[in-house]
């Protein structure tokens, strides 16, 4: 499916239950205010492709009823339909919390849990992947510099082994959020651990 089309929904940022539902199964002209035209799912839109569901576990529980039925029936129906169409995407999930903890306190249904979790893959946090920093950091800092319209800087070895040393409990996102900071601030050629310190970019030290 690598070739097919692809989409990323983001569950812990789609405020309403009707817009999700909508989001997974299309609906009708006409079946709501503002459904001008049929719009078709992501399921149907994706036919061939892959849906990656990012932080499933914040689906509200009453749409999680609503993905099992989808999952296990491979049909969706869309909102103000009167038939049910048939699906065939792949689907990868991902999320930051314990689901098994999540499950145990009922905020996630423990068949649905199950229904996804057909293969697992744990992602390994930043400080036990070192050997990334420096080409993630490298990558980000020439992001940044390209569209701010700035030559990259280098680190200096040793703010390179700061990086390195650090323990990231942010994890990509903090290093992400490093990079663009030291690329707003310096104005030199290098970035030494002096402007690491100056520049505050670390909310904890190993």
């Amino acid at each position: 499916r690598k070739d097919g089309p692809f989409v990323a929904v983001d569950c812990g940022r789609i405020p309403e239950r009707p817009c999700l539902r909508v989001s997974f199964s299309g609906h009708i002209k006409g079946s709501f205010t503002g459904a001008v035209t049929d719009k078709q799912g992501y399921f149907v839109d994706r036919i061939g492709g892959t849906i990656f569901l990012d932080e499933i576990g914040n689906l509200p529980y009453d749409v999680q009823v609503q993905l099992l039925r989808a999952l296990e029936e491979r049909k969706v129906h869309p909102v103000g339909g009167n038939v049910d169409i048939p699906f065939d995407v792949r689907i990868i999930s991902a999320t930051n919390e314990n689901l098994k903890e999540a499950v145990a306190s009922g905020r996630f249904r423990e068949d649905l849990y199950h229904r996804l979790n057909e293969f697992s893959i744990q992602a390994l946090p930043l400080r036990e992947r070192k050997e990334d920093i420096q080409e993630m950091v490298d990558f980000y800092l020439n992001k940044f510099s390209c569209e701010m319209k700035k030559s990259p800087a280098k680190l200096t070895p040793g703010a390179a082994k700061m990086l390195t040393e650090y323990s990231w409990p942010g994890n990509v996102r903090e290093l992400r959020n490093i990079c663009e900071r030291l690329v707003v601030l310096n104005d030199s050629a290098q970035i030494t651990p002096d402007d690491l310190w100056q520049f505050k970019v670390f909310s904890r030290m190993k």
